[in-house]
């Protein structure tokens, strides 16, 4: 996936737990946020 010319507040790599949760807390404060996960899956494993 190329993405360019595209602005963010917010870039989480990684879709754990923790990532999950910074990325809710900073769209819940009004950020633009995207977050990237290199496996098939999100949440713990």
């Amino acid at each position: 996936m190329k993405i360019s010319g595209t602005h963010v507040d917010v870039l989480v790599v990684g879709a754990g737990m923790g990532g999950i949760a910074a990325a809710l807390a900073a769209a819940r404060h009004g950020a633009t946020v995207v977050l990237t996960e290199p496996t098939r899956w999100v949440g713990a494993h």
